[in-house]
């Protein structure tokens, strides 16, 4: 079942006066925290939310096992952008382009569509 939509958002901080790779969030080349805020379809309500954690100590599919999978139902699994990517165990991200089938084609539109309506 898939009734959640993850967002992986980087927020960017003022820099530590020694600069650390901990902190770097690729998305701004630039010290960032990051937050995982999670949607419901259908309502598009937050569901939850957790991080403000360094970026580069916890890249998006660390911080969702460590926080969001546990409060997960049983079998229950969330839609997410590539940076979620574990073998379909938790997340159901797009399949790659060059490989995608019709059908994976398809579904990698609606993946699409989901993201863009929450």
């Amino acid at each position: 079942m898939y009734h959640l939509h993850v967002y992986g958002i980087d927020f960017q901080v003022y820099e530590r006066s020694t600069w650390s790779k901990e902190d770097f969030s690729h998305k701004f080349a630039h010290s960032g925290l990051r937050y995982d805020i999670v949607t419901a379809f259908g309502c598009s309500k937050i569901v939850h939310i957790s991080g403000g954690v360094p970026c580069g100590l916890w890249p998006d599919l660390k911080l969702a096992r460590h926080c969001l999978v546990p409060r997960m139902i049983s079998g229950e699994k969330a839609c997410a952008d590539r940076g979620y990517r574990d073998g379909h165990q938790n997340f159901f991200t797009s399949f790659p382009k060059t490989e995608a089938t019709p059908v994976q084609t398809q579904l990698n539109s609606e993946i699409h569509l989901m993201g863009a309506r929450h």
